[in-house]
């Protein structure tokens, strides 16, 4: 995170780097821009990178679970709309 936020501050922007336990002492930037380099970075930890109005923002992606679908009752609902279905058409055939 510290490499990340030179870079970032050398570049004139804002850094909001979350903190990293990664051992910086194998980090070599080679024939890369300076934003490839804060990708790998951040993709090695697990993070992604934002960038908004000068800042760039390094953190663990917010992943949001998503609903739960209440399958069981969709299911008794059409169950229920056939067998309603069939008895009107019993009726329509009685008459």
């Amino acid at each position: 995170s510290d490499v990340m936020s030179q870079i970032i501050g050398d570049a004139g922007l804002t850094a909001d780097v979350t903190a990293t336990t990664a051992d910086p002492g194998d980090l070599v930037q080679y024939d890369c821009t300076d934003w490839d380099f804060l990708r790998m970075l951040a993709d090695r930890n697990g993070h992604v990178l934002a960038v908004d109005d000068g800042t760039v923002k390094s953190a663990e992606p917010e992943v949001k679970r998503p609903e739960k679908v209440r399958v069981r009752t969709r299911i008794l609902y059409l169950a229920l709309g056939i067998i309603v279905g069939a008895a009107v058409v019993a009726l329509a055939q009685l008459a």
